[in-house]
């Protein structure tokens, strides 16, 4: 491994992948690459790979996303625990009533 202290703005092409920093390290690769950014991004996907393995980080399932009504309930349900009151005015229209402030009208 070849450590060097080059400027940030000139890059080393050629059988060797650069890590963007102040010292730039250079390791012999059978990779070559065209432009200085895939070889950065490669660089930084193979430390973060090597840190997620070490520290046991897994790619965890995302939670299903509510509909727009269950959404909408439960956001009403915070609310309404923080002292909010909600008023239903016409099908399209809530009346939004802040504790200690003047209400607020709001389509739905």
């Amino acid at each position: 491994m070849l450590y060097l202290r080059i400027p940030k703005c000139i890059y080393v092409m050629g059988t060797y992948t650069i890590v963007h920093s102040d010292i730039i390290r250079l390791e012999q690769t059978k990779m070559r690459f065209k432009n200085i950014n895939t070889a950065i991004n490669q660089e930084l996907g193979r430390i973060a790979g090597v840190q997620h393995r070490q520290w046991g980080i897994r790619n965890r399932d995302r939670p299903t996303p509510l509909s727009f009504k269950e959404w909408l309930v439960q956001g009403i349900r915070h609310y309404e625990k923080q002292g909010f009151k909600f008023e239903l005015v016409d099908r399209y229209t809530m009346k939004i009533i802040p504790p200690g402030k003047t209400a607020i009208f709001r389509t739905c």
